[in-house]
């Protein structure tokens, strides 16, 4: 759900329960706005998930599905808050609805813009100047993708209406005297509908080959074997990479193939371009050593195993 509201000022306020996590979930909720009300990004301000006690509903942020499903609403509220614009302008320039036109920061009929009114001015004539008929511009959406939701208790379901794909190549060189992997080169296409903000698209891209990446080489939770307890419960046991560890050269190819259900053509992107990269590592892996590692993390001392067991069988 999320709510749209005119101020006076000409700006946009909109409250959204989607709560941005380093995504940028709030940027592209932003844009969706502005664009639908021809106004600029500085124009709008969010109000995210701040509290309850005021933000609309929202199922949560996971599932690579905020900017489908938040910015639909997002979308819907600002065609809503749109819709009570044009009206309103269609009477002050007698003409039909279908010839208002809302662009940088004014409203104007399309065979007429000389005569554009600024958003600003149309809001405070809205709520001031029209009498009885006075009123604020606020509009309201929400959206539903008709898909069966996953019950998590019997693990059927669907989480989202719309899924990205991905295909990823990638190119490393593995040292045989010490089992090291080092990742050379990586190249990924991604099909995620459309990049409505190609810097945000890149970034979630980097960050999902990082921790994947993490996951391949360096993660792992060691149990006691007998009680079930963790053996390496802090990050000094428990590794994750750093800019130092990840020493990748990495293309991001945008397959956009603007999925007709998404928020101007839009799908996830993020959490779905990791699935690929850890059989295209694990092929490279295999191309490089001639053995499988079949178990994660592939660690230097799994390939110095595989490759001297290999030695052994083929001697």
């Amino acid at each position: 759900t999320c709510i749209v509201k005119l101020n006076e000022d000409g700006s946009v306020s909109v409250l959204t329960g989607a709560t941005d996590i380093g995504q940028g979930s709030s940027t592209v909720v932003a844009q969706v706005v502005a664009e639908v009300l021809g106004l600029s990004l500085n124009d709008v301000t969010i109000n995210a998930g701040v509290d309850t006690d005021f933000t609309p509903v929202d199922p949560g942020t996971y599932g690579s599905r905020v900017t489908f499903y938040s910015g639909n609403a997002a979308k819907m509220a600002a065609e809503d808050a749109k819709k009570q614009i044009v009206e309103l302008a269609s009477k002050i320039f007698k003409v039909s609805p279908e010839e208002i036109v809302l662009h940088d920061r004014r409203v104007f009929p399309k065979a007429n813009p000389e005569k554009a009114w600024r958003m600003d001015a149309l809001i405070r004539h809205s709520e001031h100047k029209m009498g009885k008929e006075s009123k604020s511009i606020i509009g309201k959406a929400s959206y539903d993708s008709g898909v069966d939701f996953i019950d998590f208790k019997t693990g059927k379901g669907n989480i989202s209406p719309a899924y990205t794909f991905a295909a990823d190549v990638v190119e490393l060189e593995v040292d045989p005297e010490t089992g090291r992997i080092t990742v050379l080169n990586a190249v990924g296409a991604h099909d995620i509908g459309k990049a409505l903000n190609p810097v945000l698209c890149a970034g979630q891209l980097d960050g999902a080959w990082i921790q994947a990446m993490g996951q391949v080489f360096f993660e792992e939770l060691h149990r006691d074997k007998k009680d079930g307890h963790v053996l390496n419960p802090s990050f000094l046991d428990y590794k994750m990479p750093t800019s130092m560890d990840i020493p990748l050269n990495n293309t991001h190819i945008f397959v956009e193939s603007i999925d007709p259900n998404g928020p101007f053509g839009a799908k996830e992107v993020g959490e779905g371009a990791s699935v690929a990269i850890f059989p295209a590592i694990g092929n490279a892996v295999y191309d490089a050593i001639g053995v499988r590692i079949t178990d994660l993390p592939v660690t230097a001392e799994k390939v110095l195993k595989a490759v001297k067991k290999k030695k052994e069988q083929e001697g």
